[in-house]
């Protein structure tokens, strides 16, 4: 197998993941910002650029994305102009929940919408020491209402319980994931993620979290005037990889301090970390790519 990358303009993350998946698999690939190398000895093309269908190889498939659009509803984009063969061109929406939006929005649209979300370097994550070498809880917060972020420190401040905030936006990775080997669970206040790296790495490191989840991209704080100017209830989540080794979720302010209760209750039952190696390392979420491309 041979593989050809053109990501100019991608995540860093993206492509840091891309790279390292290759090289866990052992895959042969090229990166190039256009298709001037491509030939029919490539048998798959990950294109964060769009090209029409008639400028790839007859035997090579084609995952455009992620993030050409957050909707696909924009008659104008090159996208909407071409038929796509069937079983050879896809659009990678990360995660089910942006598949769904996706499908809704463009259902006349031949190209197939799939969810190929990119590996974590599970062995570069370090693990945190147990719970009970960990004495802080963190709150990460990105584009929500800055009430909601502000009622969790009140209610942090009145149990005497000491606190990191982590700002989207106003951090390293370094210092968070250094941050993060003293926490002992991290109290999430996000919007949507069609992957959420961060999100992620956080319960890779074997930190679990309290998550105050979304009900919709309508719940986003900086950009949810965009959002709500759509009268579909657009679904979403922040936690695209999930189950109750992670943590606990709730969604009401009222239910945090008994959802605070219960995980400090249940500490030393999380685990994480198994759950990320379970579903998108490096392999794994390699193996999902071709899977889901057949």
């Amino acid at each position: 197998m041979r593989i050809y990358i053109v990501h100019p303009g991608a995540h860093h993350k993206n492509v840091e993941s891309i790279r390292k998946m290759m090289a866990a698999n052992d895959v042969q690939y090229t990166e190039c910002n256009d298709l001037s190398q491509i030939d029919d000895s490539y048998t798959l093309a990950l294109c964060n650029l769009f090209f029409p269908p008639s400028a790839f190889p007859k035997n090579c498939k084609v995952l455009y994305g992620p993030q050409f659009f957050v909707f696909p509803d924009d008659p104008n984009h090159p996208i909407h102009q071409y038929s796509y063969e069937s079983g050879r061109f896809f659009y990678n929406s990360l995660s089910p929940w942006v598949k769904t939006i996706h499908e809704q929005f463009a259902p006349k649209l031949s190209l197939k919408f799939v969810t190929c979300p990119f590996g974590l370097d599970i062995d570069s994550i370090r693990q945190v020491p147990p719970p009970n070498q960990r004495s802080k809880v963190m709150i990460y917060f990105k584009h929500r209402n800055p009430d909601q972020c502000n009622s969790v420190i009140r209610f942090l401040l009145s149990k005497n319980i000491e606190y990191e905030l982590i700002q989207y936006g106003y951090y390293r990775d370094e210092e968070f994931k250094n941050k993060l080997q003293n926490t002992t669970f991290v109290i999430w206040v996000g919007s949507h993620e069609s992957q959420g790296f961060a999100f992620q790495e956080t319960l890779a490191s074997n930190v679990p979290i309290l998550l105050w989840d979304v009900r919709s991209m309508h719940d986003e704080y900086s950009n949810g005037w965009v959002y709500r100017s759509y009268t579909q209830p657009l679904i979403a989540t922040t936690a695209n990889v999930w189950s109750p080794e992670c943590g606990i979720k709730f969604f009401e302010e009222n239910q945090l301090e008994s959802a605070f209760n219960e995980m400090n209750s249940k500490i030393e039952k999380f685990n994480p970390r198994s759950v990320i190696e379970s579903r998108v390392s490096l392999k794994t979420a390699f193996h999902n790519i071709l899977s889901q491309l057949n």
